[in-house]
């Protein structure tokens, strides 16, 4: 098995650098995955094996096949806030067209209810973006967590996990810390769910909704108190709520996103004639929705920003596209 082993290791090592690179692709794609879900500020991480690591594991599990048999060769991690979070991340990798779900083992719903233990949710899914060495799909393994199972089983895993020989006393002491965890994740799930119908959160839905469209054209950061403020002006403004600028960005997405894609690649921060001065508004999440607003009604839009800091950032975009209609409004 020893033997076994190093072979492992000595091809795993001569594609280390090439697997790291392929964990790196897999947490883009994974951020954007669930990103177009509207899960707000997910943390998410990704690492390959070490090659001593993998060396080590192959010891102790024997495995025939490692590179089927071993699921988190590559690996990623995903940190949300509550657990209503967690089962959107699952529903967007069952939605996705980059990641076929092979297995959820989701330990809650398999665990003793009388038990009291932490209760792991790891998703395994196959794609295009990490291979086995002959060029072959590989399955990963993702975790799935709450921030405060996060914050338990970093320092659980730290001082306890596999230490050996641990004092009753100590693992009865992390165990209660488990009943604050669930308690914590239960009303902060509560407090979200009345936070939702407030109006301020349609207006975070919506400025993240914005920022994941643009920043799938442009790597530059927008500012979300600059989108925030730009989606109460357009609201005051009486060109409509937060839900329905969203349903008329959705339709412009939907039916214009090659003219979104060519303003963008054409006046956009990576073009020759990028102006920062009149173009800043091409790295922002307010972009999309004033094209929206321009295509559905540019006399409106003219009329309602006449007086407002929007008009000189909607004027650039109207000239952009031929919306000359805006400047007669």
């Amino acid at each position: 098995m020893a033997d076994t082993a190093r072979e492992l290791y000595d091809n795993y090592a001569a594609l280390h650098s090439n697997y790291q690179a392929q964990a790196r692709e897999l947490e883009v794609r994974l951020a954007g995955c669930i990103g177009e879900r509207g899960i707000l500020k997910a943390s998410v991480s990704s690492r390959a094996k070490e090659p001593l690591e993998l060396f080590k594991k192959q010891l102790r599990k024997r495995y025939t096949d490692p590179w089927s048999e071993c699921s988190d060769i590559v690996g990623a991690r995903v940190v949300v806030g509550t657990t209503s979070e967690r089962s959107e991340v699952v529903a967007s990798l069952q939605a996705s067209k980059l990641f076929e779900v092979i297995e959820i083992e989701n330990q809650e719903a398999e665990s003793n209810p009388s038990e009291i233990r932490y209760r792991g949710l790891h998703v395994h899914v196959i794609s295009d973006i990490v291979r086995r060495p002959d060029g072959t799909p590989m399955q990963c393994e993702i975790q799935v967590r709450t921030a405060a199972q996060h914050a338990w089983a970093e320092t659980e895993h730290r001082y306890v996990y596999k230490k050996g020989e641990v004092p009753h006393t100590v693992k009865r002491h992390f165990n209660r810390l488990l009943v604050l965890m669930e308690l914590f994740d239960l009303e902060l799930e509560e407090g979200v769910k009345m936070a939702r119908e407030l109006d301020g959160f349609r207006r975070l839905e919506l400025s993240h909704h914005l920022e994941v469209a643009v920043n799938q054209l442009t790597d530059v950061p927008g500012d979300e108190h600059l989108t925030m403020a730009a989606i109460e002006e357009l609201e005051s403004a009486g060109l409509g709520s937060a839900v329905e600028l969203r349903a008329i960005v959705d339709v412009y997405l939907r039916d214009k996103r090659d003219e979104l894609r060519r303003v963008v690649e054409e006046h956009g921060p990576n073009s020759d004639s990028h102006d920062v001065s009149s173009g800043w508004i091409l790295t922002q999440g307010e972009l999309i929705l004033l094209l929206a607003l321009l295509d559905k009604d540019e006399y409106q839009l003219s009329n309602a920003l006449q007086h407002s800091d929007l008009f000189a950032p909607a004027e650039t975009l109207a000239l952009a596209t031929g919306h000359m209609g805006f400047l007669r409004g």
